[in-house]
């Protein structure tokens, strides 16, 4: 749906149709809880929509700085890579086995966890474009 949308370039569809899904899949997490490891409908509806907004705010806003997605361009050389990556990389974070670096983790840790994640998943991004190498399916 959001392909379409966006292919038929319908932004004011594509942003109001975002925008009533993410509230349909916040209703229904009050009735279905949010679960990823159970797919619940709450769950997929509310990712699925937060993924379509934060694509339409990156689209948008690419020409800004006239870096024509300079800084994204890594992410998308290599996703299947990243998404390898990502699993060594929440081993770090997650074995530990004391509460109060993950799942009791304060608001100021994790925001420092999230963007160490995000730059060391970056850093792997941009060397592996730099290098040549791409894995693709």
């Amino acid at each position: 749906m959001f392909a379409d949308l966006h292919a038929e370039k319908r932004t004011r569809w594509y942003a109001v149709s975002a925008v009533l899904m993410l509230a349909v899949g916040i209703a229904a997490g009050v009735f279905i809880p949010v679960s990823r490891h159970r797919m619940s409908l709450s769950f997929v509806l509310i990712v699925a929509s937060s993924s379509a907004l934060v694509f339409l705010f990156f689209h948008g806003t690419r020409n800004w700085f006239g870096t024509r997605g300079r800084l994204l361009a890594p992410w998308g050389a290599n996703p299947l890579a990243l998404y390898i990556a990502h699993f060594f990389l929440l081993a770090v974070f997650l074995v530990p086995p004391v509460p109060w670096w993950h799942f009791g983790a304060p608001l100021w840790l994790a925001a420092v966890q999230g963007a160490a994640f995000v730059a060391m998943l970056h850093a792997f991004a941009a060397w592996m474009r730099r290098r040549g190498l791409f894995i693709s399916l």
